[in-house]
C-alpha cells in the first residue's frame, strides 16, 4: 500500500512537470489533484489540447486488457455518431489512425483519411462526420505498456504542423500520467478496503476462536458425562430418552463449534492427497439428502484425476454448506450442479490472491433466486445473512472462504437476480494422487490400559477425562497444570506411560512441558488437547509417531481411541 501511495505522489509530480508545458492551462492539474473522475480529466485534457492547436478535434482512446480493442474515453468535440461508430473496434494493421497506433506501438499520420489505406474500413463515417485528417500517437505507462492512443483530427485533409505535433506529444505524456495515476489510486483504495477487511476478519475471527474455545470445553463436558451416564440407565425409559435428544444435541453443537473454529482458522488442518472428483461422488449421497428432494443434483467430472491436497473434512464440510446455501436459495425445487476441472491458470487468467499455474476448480451451481450485487458483494462479510432470523448467523460462506485460502485456494461468486449462483473454488493442483491410508475410524486399535498423567487447568474437563480414562482401565495422575505435572512426572517416573495434556494453561503449557518430559523420556508418548488449535506451532523434535492432537470438544471414544493410537 505504501509503495501505491509512492507511486501516485510520482505521478503527480511527473503531471506537474508536463502541464508546464501548456502555459496558462492549470484546470487539468488541477482536476488530477482533485482526484476527478479520469473521464474528466481526460475531458480537460483533450479541450487543452485544442485550444492550444486551433481547429483540431482531440479524443483519447484507451484499450481492453490484451490491447486487442479501443473505447472512447474522452472526444468532447467530435460528432457523437463518430465515436460511437469506433467505440470498441478491434487494432490491427489497417485500423484507422488510432487502432494501427496500438497495433504498430508507433505514432500514425494520416493526412488524407479518404484515399488512405488504413482507414478504408471507416473512410465512409470520418466523411460523414466531416472528418479530413488524423494523426494518432499511443499512450504507453512506465513499463511501455500501451494504454490508448492520444488522436487529433482536422476536418480538411492536411499533415500537422511541428507546434501540432509537439502539443500532441505533450499531452500524450501528461494523458499517460492521469491514466496511470488514477489506476494507482484505484489499486490504493482498493489495497485500503483489503486492509479493512482483513483486519475485521481478523478481530471476528479471534472472537469466534475464543467463543468456540469455551463453547468446546463445556460441550466436551457435557457430551463426555451423558454418554458415560447413558449405559446406567435403562435403554426403553424417558431418561434414556431424553439423554440420546440432548447427546445428539450436543454433537450439533459441535458441529457449530468447529465451523467457528474453521472461520477463525483455528481448527487444525490435516491435509492428504486427494481426488476431488473421487471426493464429491462419496459426498453426493449426504449432498443429496440435504438438498432434499425437489432438488435434483447433477455432477459433472473430466475423465481424468484432479489431485489437490486438503484436509478431507474440510473439503466435506465446505461442500455442505455450499449445498445448504443453493437448497435455502430454490424454496420451490431446482438444479444444483457440481463441476471439477484441471485448468492452467497463468498471467490474465490467474485471479488476485489466487493460485496460479496448475489447477483444480470446482464450481457449485444452482438455479436458484441469484444475488443482487450488494449481496454479492457482502456474501464473504462475517455475520451477514439474508435469512430469516433463525435460519442461519452468517458464517456459511465466510467459513467456506477461510476454508479455501487456507488450503493456498480462491473463491469467486458470480451470481445476479433470478440467474442463480455459481460458486467456484480454485485450489493449487497436486502433482499426483495416492490412495490415503485407512482412517482412525477403520484402523485397527490395540487396547491396553496403564498410567496416565493428566494435565488440564478446567477442573470440569478433567474430571470429566479422568473419568473416562479410568472407565477404560486407565490409572489416572493428574495435574492442573504443566508445573504441576513436571512435579508429578518426577515422583512417577517410572509408572506412567503416557501423557494428555492440554496446550494453553497458566504457568507453563503443553508444549514446554512436552519438551522437559522428553528430555527425561525421549519416546514418551504424548497427547495434546484444545480448542485453541492455532498455537500448535511445535518444535520438529515434539512430533513423532508417538504424539498425536485431540481438538476439543472430544467424546470418550476419541479420546481413548486417540490415546491407544500413539501408544500403538
Amino acid at each position: 500500500m505504501d509503495s501505491a501511495r509512492t507511486d501516485a505522489a510520482q505521478l503527480l509530480s511527473m503531471a506537474s512537470r508536463a502541464m508546464s508545458r501548456f502555459s496558462g492551462h492549470r484546470h487539468v492539474l488541477e482536476a488530477m489533484a482533485l482526484r476527478l473522475p479520469l473521464p474528466e480529466v481526460l475531458t480537460r485534457l483533450v479541450q487543452t489540447l485544442e485550444e492550444a492547436s486551433p481547429g483540431t478535434l482531440g479524443s483519447v482512446l484507451l484499450v481492453d486488457s490484451t490491447a486487442e480493442h479501443v473505447f472512447t474515453a474522452a472526444a468532447p468535440s467530435l460528432p457523437p455518431t463518430f465515436s460511437n461508430a469506433i467505440d470498441g473496434q478491434p487494432t490491427g494493421p489497417q485500423a484507422g489512425s488510432c487502432g494501427t497506433a496500438v497495433y504498430r506501438r508507433e505514432p500514425v499520420i494520416v493526412a488524407d483519411i479518404a484515399g488512405d489505406p488504413l482507414w478504408q474500413d471507416y473512410a465512409a463515417v470520418a466523411r460523414e462526420n466531416g472528418l479530413g485528417a488524423c494523426w494518432s500517437t499511443p499512450i504507453f505507462d512506465r513499463e511501455q505498456r500501451v494504454l490508448g492512443t492520444f488522436a487529433q483530427y482536422s476536418r480538411e485533409p492536411r499533415a500537422p504542423t511541428d507546434d501540432e505535433l509537439r502539443v500532441l506529444d505533450d499531452a500524450r505524456d501528461l494523458a499517460s500520467v492521469a491514466i496511470q495515476m488514477t489506476r494507482a489510486e484505484e489499486a490504493l483504495r482498493q489495497a485500503e478496503t483489503q486492509l479493512q477487511f482483513s483486519q475485521k476478519m481478523d478481530a471476528v475471527a479471534r472472537l469466534a476462536g475464543g467463543i468456540a474455545h469455551d463453547f468446546s470445553n463445556l460441550l466436551t463436558v457435557i457430551g463426555g458425562n451423558i454418554t458415560l451416564a447413558m449405559p446406567f440407565v435403562p435403554s426403553d425409559s424417558f431418561s434414556f430418552d431424553a439423554m440420546l435428544e440432548a447427546r445428539d444435541s450436543c454433537m450439533r453443537a459441535s458441529a457449530l463449534a468447529r465451523q467457528l473454529l474453521s472461520f477463525s482458522r483455528r481448527e487444525p488442518v490435516m491435509p492428504e492427497l486427494l481426488d476431488l472428483q473421487k471426493e464429491v461422488r462419496e459426498v453426493a449421497g449426504t449432498l443429496q439428502r440435504v438438498l432434499g428432494g425437489h432438488i435434483t443434483l447433477q455432477l459433472d467430472a473430466q475423465d481424468s484425476a484432479c489431485a489437490v491436497k486438503m484436509d478431507r473434512s474440510h473439503l466435506e464440510q465446505a461442500l455442505l454448506t455450499l449445498a445448504m446455501n443453493a437448497r435455502d436459495a430454490m424454496p420451490d425445487g431446482g438444479t444444483v450442479s457440481i463441476i471439477t476441472r484441471t485448468l492452467e491458470l497463468a498471467g490474465a487468467m490467474a485471479r488476485p490472491g489466487g493460485p496460479s499455474g496448475p489447477v483444480v476448480t470446482l464450481a457449485v451451481h444452482d438455479t436458484g433466486k441469484g444475488m443482487d450485487e450488494n449481496t454479492r458483494a457482502r456474501a464473504f462479510e462475517p455475520f451477514f445473512s439474508t435469512r430469516t432470523a433463525g435460519r442461519g448467523i452468517g458464517l456459511g460462506l465466510p467459513t467456506v472462504y477461510a476454508i479455501v485460502t487456507r488450503h493456498g485456494g480462491a473463491v469467486q461468486i458470480d451470481s445476479a437476480p433470478s440467474e442463480g449462483t455459481t460458486v467456484t473454488i480454485t485450489l493449487p493442483a497436486a502433482e499426483r494422487h495416492v490412495e490415503s491410508a485407512p482412517s482412525g475410524a477403520h484402523a485397527a486399535i490395540r487396547s491396553s490400559a496403564g498410567t496416565i498423567l493428566l494435565v488440564e487447568d478446567e477442573d470440569a474437563v478433567r474430571r470429566l477425562a479422568r473419568r473416562v480414562l479410568m472407565s477404560r482401565g486407565y490409572d489416572v495422575i493428574e495435574a492442573r497444570d504443566g508445573v504441576d505435572a513436571l512435579t508429578a512426572f518426577r515422583a512417577n517416573h517410572d509408572t506412567i506411560d503416557a501423557v494428555v495434556t492440554d496446550v494453553m494453561m497458566p504457568r507453563m503449557g503443553g508444549p514446554t512441558l512436552v519438551e522437559q518430559l522428553r528430555s527425561l523420556r525421549p519416546s514418551l508418548p504424548v497427547l495434546f488437547c484444545s480448542g485453541y488449535t492455532d498455537v500448535l506451532e511445535f518444535d520438529p523434535e515434539l512430533s513423532g509417531p508417538h504424539t498425536a492432537f485431540l481438538p476439543k470438544p472430544y467424546s470418550a471414544q476419541s479420546l481413548t481411541e486417540k490415546l491407544q493410537s500413539i501408544r500403538a
